[in-house]
């Protein structure tokens, strides 16, 4: 049989979606046209969330959301994507945001409800130590936690401070060091949520809840700190969204509501809800997501300025909330979380134009996206 025959008929990718209603992980093989064929569902636990995947697509880290919190290890077999469950560990902290260091040699985590982030060590067999070797208190609706492509700084978007708060991160000891100044401040009612490195290490590219805009950070090779440069907004014209309201955790209950109940949860949820940024690989694009008005966002980056330019916003399913884009490129793939809907979407090479290629069952809750590699 020829290669290419080969390669058509093999899985280019795995992808993993968390189902948080549903407590488990459905998993989904994904082929060179962009076609998802369903895989098993491994269980996971209540509320099931923010995932991470280490680099070399081995391992998969899940933090529960519900009591009694942990944070779950799965084997990725890259062969066949199957995920087996490995190893529970115990924690204190529900957290809404898990990813590794580039030596894979801890996991860092980030509570929106507890206003801290930690940092556990992974051991030989990459399971989580439940003592954290680092925590960081006051740090208000911390919502994300990554470090820099050189692994030696560390950034958290605080919703509740309007502020990105700027770490050195040693990578012998795990330990998280405040710079001078220890945050760098947006406008009020931003909300600062989620964020992506440049490829060349240069800008970090903040996505803010409350308003749907993408905020460009310079930073500063040596010291490590930022820069605030421009913000582009991602929301579709006359949506009718309201911008800078705080927060509504509380979703739309699946039994009949009151009137009056049913009104306030519709005006509640009028207000924007930018969820989830990331980027191609080749650093071209910068695409958002934003659940009140249910569509995604694309940017096109000036590699020269680091500058973001609005290219446009495409209708998805019912409350996109994470998504992830895949090794190639050239599929971005999100799940619906009131839909229970994943969608895989085509990324144009010359602009940017996301094209929905197909829209796949998920489990209720879907929220959390991560894909791998096929061997």
């Amino acid at each position: 049989m020829p290669s290419s025959d080969v390669e058509e008929k093999s899985p280019t990718a795995f992808v993993y979606v968390s189902n948080a209603v549903e407590g488990d992980i459905s998993s989904y093989r994904l082929y060179h046209d962009g076609r998802l064929e369903a895989g098993q569902t491994a269980k996971a636990a209540d509320m099931a969330m923010p995932m991470a995947v280490t680099p070399d697509g081995a391992r998969l880290y899940l933090a529960t959301r519900s009591e009694p919190f942990a944070i779950l290890s799965f084997a990725i077999d890259r062969t066949s994507g199957a995920l087996t469950k490995v190893a529970s560990c115990p924690i204190n902290d529900s957290f809404s945001f898990l990813s590794l260091d580039r030596d894979a040699r801890y996991l860092l985590a980030a509570s929106y409800v507890g206003s801290c982030v930690r940092v556990f060590a992974i051991d030989e067999s990459r399971n989580v130590d439940p003592s954290p070797v680092e925590s960081q208190f006051d740090i208000p609706q911390a919502h994300a936690i990554r470090v820099d492509n050189s692994n030696t700084f560390a950034y958290v978007p605080s919703l509740g401070a309007d502020a990105v708060y700027q770490y050195r991160f040693d990578a012998l000891s795990g330990r998280l060091h405040p710079l001078d100044p220890p945050r760098v401040c947006v406008p009020a009612k931003y909300g600062p949520r989620h964020f992506v490195f440049s490829a060349d290490n240069q800008f970090i590219y903040v996505l803010n809840e409350m308003q749907a805009s993408v905020t460009a950070f310079r930073r500063d090779a040596v010291t490590g700190l930022l820069d605030m440069q421009a913000s582009v907004s991602g929301l579709p014209k006359d949506c009718g969204l309201v911008l800078g309201a705080e927060p509504s955790i509380t979703p739309k209950p699946s039994s009949a509501l009151s009137e009056e109940a049913e009104q306030n949860w519709i005006v509640s949820h009028a207000n924007v809800r930018a969820a989830d940024i990331h980027a191609t690989p080749d650093n071209r694009f910068i695409f958002t997501s934003e659940r009140a008005s249910r569509t995604l966002a694309s940017f096109q980056r000036d590699d020269a300025t680091g500058k973001l330019t609005y290219r446009a916003n495409v209708s998805v399913d019912d409350r996109p909330r994470s998504f992830a884009i895949d090794p190639s490129g050239r599929y971005l793939i999100v799940a619906a979380e009131v839909a229970a809907t994943v969608g895989v979407y085509s990324i144009g090479t010359d602009d940017g134009t996301l094209t929905c290629l197909g829209t796949y069952p998920a489990g209720k809750g879907a929220n959390w996206v991560e894909i791998v590699r096929a061997r």
